[in-house]
């Protein structure tokens, strides 16, 4: 019962935060990226960011030149899986249909419908089983916990903190 009121409260308030904040226009060599694919890239890969006050954009603007073009191109063309591609890809045979947790770089999910990874960035997927966690196993024996770990990158404070995903 507390795991369940634990999770509603989660969820709610990661939707009242996506909805009231802001997004900001992002600019990556002059062209316009989803907010969240700001997340994907990897700081080594970009040589400045500018976020200038300039009144046309409400919201703001950042502004984002990379060292080498062709990583723009890459990331544009990469692969993405959603949560439920990493569950078929991991989960067992025996424990299809269980009910699942999802974390994305220790962070709980609770609305998977949007968020992707790219196949190249994660380089991790853990399935335990609740039977194997001691509250757990009592509370909730029949879920899956999965656990996704990518390669970490920059994240904007403001939406929703999940690093490495984007929303399609």
């Amino acid at each position: 019962m507390l795991f369940t009121l634990l999770l509603t409260s989660a969820f709610i308030s990661s939707r009242a935060q996506h909805i009231a904040k802001p997004h900001p226009v992002i600019m990556v060599d002059s062209v316009q990226m989803d907010y969240n694919t700001l997340a994907l890239m990897d700081p080594q890969e970009i040589n400045s960011m500018n976020i200038p006050h300039d009144p046309k954009y409400p919201d703001g603007i950042i502004y984002i030149t990379l060292k080498d073009h062709s990583t723009l191109q890459t990331l544009l063309m990469s692969k993405r899986l959603s949560l439920q591609n990493l569950a078929d890809k991991y989960i067992a045979k025996a424990d299809k249909g269980k009910p699942i947790i999802y974390m994305l770089n220790g962070t709980l999910i609770t609305d998977t419908a949007n968020v992707r990874v790219l196949a190249e960035r994660y380089y991790n997927v853990q399935v335990t089983k609740a039977s194997e966690m001691p509250y757990f196993k009592k509370a909730f024996p029949n879920m899956l916990l999965l656990k996704v770990s990518t390669h970490r990158s920059i994240t904007i404070r403001g939406d929703n903190n999940l690093p490495l995903v984007d929303a399609q």
